[in-house]
């Protein structure tokens, strides 16, 4: 009998949180986009918490790396600037946040516009998918408030047979909350940071690939390429993955293979 063609693979990419630390997996991709020409057309899922959150999105949007990168470069700065009359208004961090949202949110609605997360979708929802980690200091979905509790929340496009998907959400809202650092930002729109749970939100991805809510199943042994981009381990990722494949074969990282 013939051998059955393995699926096609089900790629993510995962970005990890990590503040201004995120021109590191930017500067990681700009160079694999060098070395690698269109490799980014095989990603099928793009996942991030905080910063990397704010990379996912835009590279789901269709963006560059580079892009990206200038705008970190220009514009990021101002999101941790704090004036004197903050300074005092919040008795030096003692009755509030260290800085002020205001700029945070301009530079997200600056970069991901008002777009929603179900505008990402494409190739009829296999690719664009985004996955993003935040957590709910406010479950405003309890209607009694006895009964609230702080719960940690993916938001997703992937669409499902119940619409409990995210699709509907504004992306740089979505952006916002998962990079509401606490101690550092306010909360927004009840949410706050979802590094509190999930900095690294590679197991998210995966698991919300086995939602069996998903309109279009997506089966296990198609996910078995996951990228993961962490800041604190950049400077060994290239050695590492050229120690464990042995490096770049056929004009392609080994890792990713196609």
């Amino acid at each position: 009998m013939p051998k059955t063609p393995d699926p096609a693979p089900y790629r993510i990419l995962s970005i990890d949180g990590g503040g201004l630390r995120g021109i590191i997996p930017l500067a990681i991709l700009e160079n694999i986009d060098k070395a690698v020409p269109g490799w980014r057309s095989g990603i099928n899922m793009y996942a991030g918490t905080s910063t990397g959150a704010l990379i996912a999105l835009g590279l789901a949007k269709g963006m560059e790396p580079a892009a990206i990168m200038d705008v970190y470069l220009r514009k990021c700065g101002m999101i941790f600037e704090r004036s004197l009359w903050e300074e005092v208004t919040t008795l030096d961090e003692l009755t509030g946040p260290k800085y002020d949202s205001t700029n945070r949110e301009d530079v997200c609605h600056g970069l991901l516009d008002n777009a929603r997360l179900r505008d990402y979708l494409s190739d009829d929802g296999s690719k664009g998918n985004v996955v993003i980690a935040s957590f709910d200091v406010d479950d405003r979905m309890q209607p009694d408030p006895a009964k609230r509790r702080w719960r940690a929340k993916v938001f997703h496009n992937l669409p499902t047979v119940d619409g409990s998907d995210d699709g509907g959400e504004i992306a740089y809202r979505v952006a916002m909350r998962t990079s509401a650092a606490p101690t550092y930002f306010g909360s927004y729109d009840g949410f706050v940071d979802g590094g509190v749970f999930a900095n690294n939100p590679s197991m998210c991805a995966l698991a919300q690939t086995q939602d069996r809510r998903l309109k279009t199943a997506i089966p296990p042994s198609r996910c078995r390429r996951c990228a993961c981009c962490r800041w604190a381990l950049a400077p060994a990722i290239r050695i590492s993955m050229a120690r464990k494949t042995g490096g770049w074969r056929s004009g392609r990282p080994s890792w990713w293979t196609y």
